[in-house]
């Protein structure tokens, strides 16, 4: 009977883990979708003040070739380019939640000062869950920006690779550590509140690729990091790998 008892209690306890995990990738799922909502809505402005300074570019130009200013229109041009592929950076992975993770921590880096490079390819329909892509990009991304924020006084930065290599979804995240966090032997837990409990988003990673029979490696150096990701996916028909051929 005892052992009854304790069984249903541990079986109890494992479900309201598992339950109370699901329920935070469920909010975290939520609150990226939320705050890449608000970051479309600041590029769809962005993106209409441009259009309608568009005309008045259009003859500042115009004025400037009329006045054989060839140099000063040039000059003009590129610095409107560099202006317009700023606010037009999209991720357009083919994977809703990671165009919606990434770009929502694109925005979330830019306005902590964080340098932040993406490369992701054309990824498609790779058979990850939802919540899975969510708990493994933006655990990644998020371990990556509280560690520039611990850095003070120097330049701080991330880059992101993602492509899919026929039946592999390969990533690969760097980001600069402070030579502190490179000393520390618990390099994966957070520092965050010290009240609520640490590692919690690397193990959530471990979980997914553990789930998608992933692997993967790190490095710690003396002021950069990097970790490299694997994980076999399903399989794309003749017409999405002729479309993956064509965005690589």
């Amino acid at each position: 009977m005892c052992a009854f008892i304790v069984g249903g209690i541990f079986l109890f306890y494992v479900i309201s883990v598992k339950g109370r995990e699901k329920e935070r990738m469920l909010n975290m799922r939520n609150d990226l979708m939320e705050s890449n909502y608000s970051t479309l809505q600041k590029t769809y402005a962005e993106n209409q003040m441009l259009y309608h300074d568009y005309k008045n570019h259009m003859l500042s130009v115009r004025q400037l070739i009329k006045e054989y200013r060839r140099e000063d229109a040039l000059e003009y041009i590129d610095a409107y380019i560099s202006l317009t592929a700023k606010v037009n950076r999209r991720i357009n992975s083919g994977s809703k939640i990671l165009d919606i993770i990434v770009n929502s921590k694109l925005g979330e880096a830019k306005a902590k000062n964080i340098d932040f490079t993406c490369d992701v390819g054309y990824v498609g329909d790779t058979g990850i869950t939802d919540i899975d892509m969510c708990a493994l990009v933006a655990n990644l991304l998020d371990n990556a920006i509280e560690a520039c924020e611990r850095i003070e006084g120097e330049r701080v930065w991330i880059r992101l690779k993602a492509v899919r290599r026929n039946d592999m979804l390969l990533i690969k995240l760097s980001n600069s550590i402070a030579v502190s966090d490179a000393l520390k032997k618990d390099f994966f837990q957070s520092r965050k509140d010290k009240h609520k409990i640490h590692g919690w988003g690397m193990k959530s990673v471990e979980k997914v690729l553990k789930k998608y029979d992933g692997s993967k490696e790190h490095y710690i150096g003396e002021k950069e990091f990097e970790i490299f990701i694997n994980i076999p996916v399903e399989e794309i028909s003749e017409d999405k790998n002729i479309q993956l051929e064509d965005r690589k």
